[in-house]
Order: C-alpha cells, then sequence, then structure tokens
C-alpha cells in the first residue's frame, strides 16, 4: 500500500524517486491480450523513454494526467489512450480488503496483523514472529536484532544460519521449554520471547564455537544438518550457559551428529525429530544412560566390510546429507596441502558447490573418462585441497605423476596423505594407478573411521 501510495504520488525518498518509474504501455498491451494481469513497471535508469516516449508513462502520470492531456501527449493514438484508460480503472476500481483498528497498542494491531495475513497470502514463520514480538517499549525488533546476531557471527563461517531465521526461533522455544514445531513457536508469549532472547543467543555462540573448535567443522556448508545448531545451542542453555562442556558430554554429543549425518535423521519431519532429540539434551546433560539405537537409530551396515562396500557406490553430493558426514570424517584428520603440508582452507563460498575448487577428485575425472573407468564420482574419490592446487597443478594428471611431483619439495607427504584418510601410496594403488584398489582401501579406512564416530 505505501509504494502504491508513492508512486502514484510520484514522491521522493531518501533512497528512491517514485516519480521515475514508467510503464511499458507497449508491454503492457501485448500481457493484456494475453489475458495477464501485470504491468511491466521499470526505473528509467533500465529504459530509454527518449526513444519511444510513445511508449511510456509515468504511474504519477497515468493516475493524474486529464484526457486532454493525455490526448496530446499521445497525439491521439487511440489505441494506446484506451490502454491507459484500462489501467486507470484497473488501480481506480481495485478494492483492498481493510479492518479499522482504533485506539489499540501496538502489540494488539501486530496480533491482528499476522491472523489476517496467515489466512491470505501465508507469510513465513519468520515473518509472522517479527510482528508478534514486536515491542516499541523495549525497542525490541526481531529481524533487527538477527541482524546484529548475524554481523557478529561475520568471519566465523555460520553467520549464513541466521538468514532464514528458523533455526532461532526453534532455539528460543527449546529454551522456554516448548518443541520445536511451528505451532508451539506460534504460542510464545511475547514478553517471554524477549526475556529469554539474550540467553538463547549466547547458547547460539557457544554452539558454533563449539563445532568450530570443539568438532573442526570450520564452516556451516560442512554441518550435517543446519538444524544441529538447536539441540547444541539447547544443551548449553540447560547446561547454565557454562562455555565448556564436559568431556562425556562432549563424546556423546559427537556420537549422536554423527548418528543425525548419516542416517539423515533430519530429511523429513524435522520439527518433530528436532523435538525428541530435546530429551536426548537432556538425558546428555545429566548423564543419563540411555540406548542411541532407540533414541537416534541407525540403518546403517555394522561390519567394517559391508559399510565399505557401501560407501564406495555413494556419488558425491553437497546435497546428500550422508556425503557431509564423510566430509566431517575428512576434515576432522585436518587434511594438509599435498605442495607443503600445511593445513588446507575452506571457505564457504567454495563449498556450497558440488564443483567447488576444494573438492578434488584424487583420480582426476578427466583422466579417469579417457580410460572409459566409471564411477568417478564417488565420495571416495573426493579429497579436501585449496583451490590453487586444483585447478593450476593437478589437472588431468595421473595421480603417480602429481602425487611423486609433490613428493620432491614435500617431504612429509606420508603424512599430508593420512590426513586425507591415505596410507601407504604402493597399497592404495597410487604408484600404479589402480583405481578400483584405491576406491577399496580407501572406503575400508573411512569406514573404519565411521564405526569409531557412531
Amino acid at each position: 500500500m505505501t509504494s502504491l501510495y508513492l508512486a502514484i504520488n510520484g514522491i521522493k525518498t531518501e533512497d528512491e524517486d517514485y516519480s521515475e518509474l514508467y510503464i511499458d504501455l507497449e508491454k503492457a498491451r501485448i500481457m493484456e491480450l494475453k489475458g495477464k494481469n501485470e504491468l511491466i513497471i521499470d526505473s528509467c535508469e533500465n529504459i530509454c523513454v527518449t526513444d519511444k516516449p510513445q511508449c511510456f508513462i509515468t504511474v504519477k502520470d497515468l493516475m493524474s494526467l486529464s484526457i486532454t492531456e493525455i490526448l496530446k501527449r499521445f497525439d491521439n493514438n487511440f489505441e494506446i489512450i484506451q490502454k491507459i484508460e484500462i489501467l486507470q480503472k484497473r488501480i481506480k476500481d481495485y478494492r483492498f480488503s481493510t479492518i479499522e483498528v482504533e485506539n489499540q497498542p501496538i502489540d494488539v494491531i501486530s496480533d491482528i496483523f499476522t491472523r489476517i495475513n496467515t489466512s491470505g497470502k501465508e507469510l513465513t514463520l519468520f515473518e509472522i514472529m517479527n510482528a508478534k514480538v514486536y515491542d516499541e517499549k523495549e525497542k525490541f525488533i526481531l529481524s533487527d536484532k538477527c541482524e546484529i546476531l548475524q554481523k557478529e557471527l561475520e568471519g566465523t563461517g555460520y553467520e549464513d544460519l541466521i538468514e532464514h531465521g528458523t533455526v532461532i526461533l526453534q532455539v528460543m522455544s527449546a529454551c522456554l521449554g516448548k518443541d520445536c514445531k511451528r505451532k508451539d513457536i506460534l504460542d510464545i508469549n511475547k514478553k517471554d520471547f524477549i526475556k529469554i532472547w539474550d540467553a538463547g543467543i549466547k547458547a547460539i555462540k557457544l554452539a558454533v564455537d563449539t563445532f568450530k573448535s570443539v568438532y573442526n567443522i570450520p564452516v556451516s556448508k560442512l554441518l550435517p544438518y543446519d538444524s544441529l545448531i538447536v539441540p547444541l545451542s539447547y544443551l548449553f542453555f540447560i547446561n547454565n550457559l557454562n562455555p565448556n562442556l564436559t568431556h562425556e558430554q562432549t563424546k556423546i554429543f559427537e556420537k549422536y551428529m554423527y548418528r543425525v549425518a548419516f542416517s539423515q535423521r533430519f530429511s523429513s519431519a524435522t520439527e518433530t525429530k528436532l523435538s525428541a532429540d530435546l530429551k536426548v539434551m537432556n538425558k546428555i546433560k545429566n548423564a543419563e544412560k540411555f540406548n542411541f539405537d532407540e533414541l537416534v537409530p541407525l540403518t546403517l551396515p555394522r561390519t567394517q566390510k559391508e559399510l565399505a562396500k557401501l560407501i564406495k557406490n555413494i556419488n558425491f553430493s553437497t546435497s546428500n546429507r550422508f556425503c557431509i558426514g564423510i566430509l566431517d570424517i575428512m576434515v576432522n584428520k585436518f587434511p594438509k596441502k599435498f605442495s607443503n603440508n600445511g593445513n588446507v582452507i575452506l571457505d564457504n563460498s567454495y563449498l556450497m558447490r558440488a564443483n567447488s575448487a576444494n573438492y578434488h577428485h584424487f583420480f582426476p575425472r578427466a583422466y579417469l573418462a579417457k580410460r572409459g573407468i566409471q564411477n568417478e564420482n564417488s565420495i571416495v574419490n573426493i579429497v579436501l585441497i585449496d583451490k590453487y592446487l586444483n585447478q593450476n597443478e593437478i589437472r588431468a594428471k595421473a595421480p603417480s605423476e602429481y602425487i611423486n611431483d609433490f613428493a620432491k619439495d614435500n617431504h612429509q607427504l606420508a603424512e599430508t596423505l593420512k590426513s586425507h584418510l591415505i596410507d601407504d601410496i604402493n597399497e592404495f594403488g597410487i604408484n600404479n594407478n589402480n583405481y578400483d584398489l584405491f576406491l577399496t582401501k580407501r572406503s575400508q579406512k573411512i569406514a573404519e573411521e565411521i564405526i569409531s564416530k557412531i
């Protein structure tokens, strides 16, 4: 409504000049014939009005010019004038649904706003809560608070977790002793939400710090699920915001985290499972013994040989949570650079895409394709390296060639390869470029690590 008012009156604000919004009458005419309801509107920066002035009119002029002025400007062009009349009528005759509320506090108005909007165009959960918990007296605006948190997390690699706001709402709901389901979040009392906010945010920061420093997950794109921030934040909250978990709590949560990843637990019914997992966090906090297979079940093979066979045939994908779990196993070995045994730097901006330069096929795909070898995209063939080596030094070389090249300068290459879960280069088939042997040996190594975690 505000935008429409600004456009019709051609008002200038600090950021925009609404008198420069043009309607493309030519395109609007085509759309009218197709029975569509949109108008083509653009700013003068993106169109050249002087080239075809007879095809454009500002929204302000559309609604304010007299019929005489319109006839003169468009040189009695009947087709254009008829179109202008249709557009004027469409705007003037449009009926807006309104509810008048007099002498009510802002919290009542915001509550009415959320109820009305959820029955029309569906708002996101965050949009609804942003209105519901708004408090003028406390100067509490949820969207502003989340922006502050995002800025505070800049540089951690976890700032994008705040982008949609859902995990924050789930954390706050958990801290208030509620479940993480939408209906429970919507039922939160505004005063309770504002009161718990600072403690909940501290718990989130402690969770981020723990994922990075304790579990060595350097960026959020390597977190099996964003939702994992909820149970860990809750665990810190019920632990009285103690900045350090006990050794036992750390160990049990790690087991829980990897079970979530390898069972792909949050791929469906996330809210329900999160709510159930809060009870697991209570047990961890109180040092209660419990059966993991009952509370966080797995359907994986339990022997190393069977698990290795399964892993070997999994195609690498950044949307596959099982793959992310394996990448976390790799990250926890602190992968080193092939060139000099320095630490590999991982970055969210690269890790979003499966074709990222951080993800390297140890047996390059081009090398395998030339030899007609399949299963080139197995997760077992993926190693984490830095962008420069991938694009400039390895390319499509045979592993025996580029590994022996690196060995000339990197005298700790054996240690480097171990950080990538690769042992003796002869046993792993690297010196004679035996791809199948490499997959078999490395999948066994990965399976061994997974079993130790779950």
